[in-house]
């Protein structure tokens, strides 16, 4: 059976590579692989950020020392994202079935990894190359920091393009697949995408800053 690379081709036909993951028999050992590769790299994307010792611009919830929380933070991130992935996943399961949906649990958690994995690249691939640029003092790391949290500065609106440009995404992959597994309306499936995303990203800021 030749191999299908179906991180590449989400982005290019997201409703044609569901139908062909759908019928794949290694669906959701792909999707875990997908999930668990984006949520350790992230994890070194933290500790690339731990590097130039600046802390979180938000209070983080979590009692640790702030300017030691991204380092503590790229230990757990790949549990938290896990976990995340398996509440929505199981929260949109349920709501699609009160909301008489067809589909069956096992399709969802499939879609809703690779839904979440590919867009997250975005910010994880900017997460990175900032961090690394910080610690090779090619940037001030303390002028990156003051200058994303202060608006109308570029750098403030490359980092909520980039977030808005992510959000946008999963909302799309995940109602694309809310409508490929439950068969349900544009609409529904739309609200239906948003609510587990705001699921998902509300479990993450109890952990991640």
């Amino acid at each position: 059976m030749k191999k299908e690379c179906y991180f590449i081709s989400l982005i290019l036909k997201p409703r044609e590579t569901m139908a062909k993951l759908e019928k794949d028999p290694h669906k959701i050992f792909k999707s875990f692989r997908c999930m668990l590769i984006m949520s350790l790299l992230y994890g070194l994307a933290s500790f690339c950020i731990s590097l130039n010792n600046i802390p979180s611009s938000l209070k983080p919830c979590l009692n640790l020392p702030e300017d030691r929380y991204y380092f503590y933070q790229s230990f757990f991130i790949c549990p938290v994202i896990i976990s995340g992935w398996l509440l929505m996943s199981g929260f949109g399961f349920l709501l699609s079935k009160a909301l008489k949906g067809k589909g069956d649990f096992e399709n969802i958690l499939v879609f809703t990894g690779y839904c979440i994995a590919v867009p997250t690249y975005i910010t994880l691939l900017a997460d990175l190359i900032t961090s690394l640029t910080q610690y090779s003092k090619l940037v001030d790391a303390r002028w990156w920091a003051d200058q994303i949290s202060t608006f109308g500065t570029w750098p403030f609106y490359f980092l909520w393009t980039i977030m808005l440009a992510e959000v946008v995404l999963i909302i799309l992959y995940l109602s694309i697949a809310f409508i490929k597994t439950q068969n349900f309306t544009k609409v529904k499936s739309t609200i239906i995408a948003l609510i587990t995303f705001i699921i998902y990203q509300s479990f993450l800021l109890l952990f991640i800053r």
